[in-house]
């Protein structure tokens, strides 16, 4: 015989709502473990197992919580194990049956056979009485001969979960969910207070305690459906995230309660599995805010961890990926007035606004605020904050982007924030910022040493010849200039810089819906430019074109009709000028014809002294 006890009873015990008399029972896999179908095709495609256990008495079907995926992947849980479940759930479903939901579970041993009753009366069994008649509650004489029967269980079990008054003489719901007794029944507090991680579809009744992590924007959405608002929001607590969405009357209801920072109660909401297509949140599931779901502030936030940033310096971002969502904290050294732009898929006008941020690593960067972020910033002094979940973008080099998720904390409560005011108090005021637009500085972080490419390197190694974006610096000397479409009339407004209509003599911006009495004029050029391995044509855009020519297009673009022939020493004096180019290049289809363009995103002057101890490094560095 195998020796080991199973937890005879507890499976009636599921059955008649008295799973606290079994908070870890012994249970034996007496099936298969076979995997569910899952529709969901998406990268994120998660595997879920379900089997049958038995409690030496009796059976119920149970599915494993997918962090426990590895233990069967690996053989290690198998038909015939006995298993220890440390926490579980017992929910109902269809046709009154019962489902077991094992979140955490110890390996007891591996068997051959199916242990029988007369094997499985373990200690935990409690003498459970037989499963032969359930009693009927609604009937007076059944209900007391129960309860006078299970005075013995009335003493062990814990406190009442769900409503704060007594219901010794009512019988609780069935489906077993007192199984986790995580939290301490009071007055103000929730009892079934469930991890983030083990919340799923095949749960009835739960209340997580969790920190607001973000909260997005209000939205409006259009389909052929009709009309409606959004909101997100991302619940943290020492588990997981999980995101919720609230729709139209949801956000009415749940907006204006809910806080960056600040701790709630949440039960009640939807369960649905993710669409990681539209959620970037670590989670399989997320949740649907509902007429009936409850959110109620937390007073005691002891127990639920701190929010906790990565913030990124901003002279780190020439190493950051385009498209990324990082978390900075700077101190707001510039404000550009309220502009708007046309959206060209919808057509609506979109507030916008420009911040110039810095940081003490001596670098500024523009951050761009939308919508009613735009509209309602109105704060002064040079206030420090931290921005949430900002998309980095390759606009002049480097910029930030606030997107529908993100979200900005003015002059948080944080050691980085504190250390930063005492900083740009004392000496940052009078300090001079690099930026990505124009990086005359050697050994600036966008144009690092070790990042250097021959022209060789760049065609041997097809950069830009993939799905993303590919970033390399390159030393070379200017062959040739092409002297044609230098420039374009752009608007002069400082946020905007699209191209302008003339309209008799005015100039029309479409985008800001403003008509000027001239344009500003900015470069867009194409260089060839040239080293030992090759040559490459490369396109400037305003900032560093200007570096290049030493002019700005206001200056020299008139000249092409007015002075042909001074226009073209201008341009020809920059012709075998030598310098560090800090390159992208992408994929882009023209024509219907692939090509990939490459484009200066900084430049600078080379300092021999520097460039000639790096060669000195590379040539050590064979011996």
């Amino acid at each position: 015989m195998s020796g080991v006890n199973l937890s005879e009873g507890a499976i009636n015990a599921f059955e008649t709502n008295r799973s606290a008399q079994f908070p870890t029972p012994l249970l034996q896999i007496v099936s298969q473990i076979k995997e569910i179908t899952n529709t969901n095709t998406g990268p994120q495609k998660l595997t879920r197992y379900r089997a049958m256990v038995s409690d030496g008495s009796g059976t119920i079907n149970v599915f494993f919580a997918t962090q426990l995926n590895p233990l069967i992947e690996s053989k290690e849980v198998d038909k015939f194990t006995v298993i220890k479940v440390n926490q579980y759930q017992v929910n109902p479903i269809k046709d009154g049956k019962l489902l077991l939901i094992i979140l955490d579970m110890d390996l007891v041993a591996t068997l051959n056979e199916r242990i029988s009753s007369r094997q499985g009366t373990g200690q935990q069994s409690f003498n459970a009485p037989p499963p032969a008649t359930k009693p009927d509650f609604n009937n007076t004489n059944q209900r007391a001969g129960f309860e006078d029967k299970n005075q013995g269980f009335q003493q062990q079990k814990p406190p009442s979960y769900g409503s704060a008054s007594n219901n010794q003489n009512k019988p609780p719901a069935r489906g077993g969910f007192n199984s986790i007794p995580i939290a301490q029944n009071n007055s103000s507090v929730p009892s079934n207070i469930f991890p983030i991680k083990s919340i799923n579809p095949y749960q009835n009744r739960w209340t997580i305690c969790a920190r607001v992590l973000q909260k997005s924007e209000i939205r409006t959405w259009s389909n052929q459906r009709g009309t409606g608002r959004l909101f997100n929001v991302t619940f943290m607590d020492d588990s997981g995230e999980i995101r919720a969405t609230g729709f139209n009357d949801q956000v009415d209801q749940f907006y204006g309660l809910l806080e960056v920072g600040k701790v709630f109660y949440m039960s009640s909401a939807r369960v649905n599995m993710a669409n990681p297509k539209f959620n970037q949140v670590k989670n399989e599931y997320e949740l649907v805010l509902e007429p009936h779901t409850e959110i109620s502030p937390c007073n005691d936030s002891q127990s639920v961890p701190e929010v906790k940033y990565s913030f990124v310096k901003l002279s780190a971002l020439g190493d950051v990926e385009k498209d990324k969502m990082i978390d900075v904290i700077a101190v707001v050294t510039g404000v550009s007035e309220l502009s708007e732009i046309k959206s060209r898929a919808t057509n609506k006008i979109i507030p916008k606004r420009e911040l110039t941020i810095s940081d003490d690593s001596l670098y500024s960067v523009r951050l761009t605020l939308w919508g009613s972020h735009a509209e309602n910033y109105a704060l002064n002094d040079n206030p420090i904050i931290a921005f949430v979940a900002v998309r980095v973008g390759d606009f002049g080099g480097r910029s930030l982007s606030m997107m529908s998720a993100s979200s900005m904390i003015p002059n948080p409560d944080l050691p980085e924030a504190y250390r930063l005011r005492s900083w740009y108090d004392t000496e940052g005021k009078s300090a001079n910022f690099n930026t990505f637009n124009s990086s005359g500085v050697a050994g600036a972080p966008n144009l690092r040493n070790e990042q250097l490419k021959t022209v060789a390197q760049v065609r041997d190694e097809a950069l830009g010849m993939g799905d993303g974006v590919d970033y390399y610096t390159l030393d070379s000397t200017i062959l040739y200039i092409r002297q044609e479409n230098i420039a374009y009339p752009a608007c002069p407004s400082e946020s905007c810089n699209k191209k302008v209509i003339q309209e008799n003599d005015q100039w029309r911006c479409e985008n800001c819906q403003r008509s000027y009495p001239a344009p500003e004029y900015r470069y867009i050029i194409s260089i060839n430019v040239s080293d030992h391995t090759g040559n490459l044509w490369l396109q400037c855009f305003n900032e560093t074109a200007i570096q290049i020519l030493g002019v700005t297009a206001n200056e020299l673009y008139p000249l092409y009709e007015t002075n042909r022939e001074e226009y073209d020493s201008k341009i020809a004096k920059a012709n075998f000028s030598k310098f560090r180019f800090r390159c992208r290049a992408k994929n882009e289809i023209y024509n219907d014809t692939a090509r990939v363009r490459h484009s200066v995103t900084g430049i600078s002057r080379i300092n021999y002294a520097e460039d000639s101890a790096r060669l000195f490094n590379l040539i050590s560095e064979y011996n």
